[in-house]
C-alpha cells in the first residue's frame, strides 16, 4: 500500500482480447490516494464503474488501434490526471471501496 500511496498514478492495461474480471486493483490504488489511468478495449468495464473524473481516467480504444496509438493515449491520460489531489482521490476511494462493507456484502450472499 505504501508504494501505491507514493505513486503519481497507477496505469492499468490489459491485452486487447482480455476481459478483465474485477476492480480490486482500482480500489486499492484509490484507497491509497493514487489516481488510476485504465486502458479499456471494450465498453462496460470495471474501470468505467470504478473511476470518475476525480479519481482517474479510462482510455477507451478500438481493437484495431495499434500499440503506438495506445501508448500515446496513455501518455496523454497520465498528463490529464497529474493535477488530481491525492487526498481527494483517497477520500473518494475510502468511501467507494470500504473493505468492511464489501466483506459484509459478500458474506451475506449464499454461495
Amino acid at each position: 500500500m505504501r508504494l501505491l500511496a507514493e505513486a503519481g498514478a497507477l496505469v492499468y492495461t490489459c491485452a486487447r482480447n482480455y476481459i478483465e474480471a474485477g476492480a480490486a486493483s482500482f480500489g486499492e490504488a484509490l484507497r491509497a490516494g493514487t489516481p488510476v489511468i485504465a486502458l479499456a478495449w471494450n465498453p462496460g468495464t470495471c474501470a468505467e464503474a470504478a473511476l470518475c473524473e476525480q479519481t482517474g481516467l479510462v482510455v477507451q480504444l478500438d481493437h484495431d488501434d495499434d500499440d503506438e496509438i495506445a501508448a500515446k493515449a496513455l501518455a496523454d491520460a497520465i498528463e490529464q490526471v497529474t493535477p488530481l489531489r491525492a487526498a481527494e482521490v483517497q477520500e473518494i476511494g475510502l468511501a467507494r471501496f470500504d473493505p468492511v462493507r464489501h466483506f459484509q456484502t459478500l458474506a451475506a450472499r449464499p454461495c
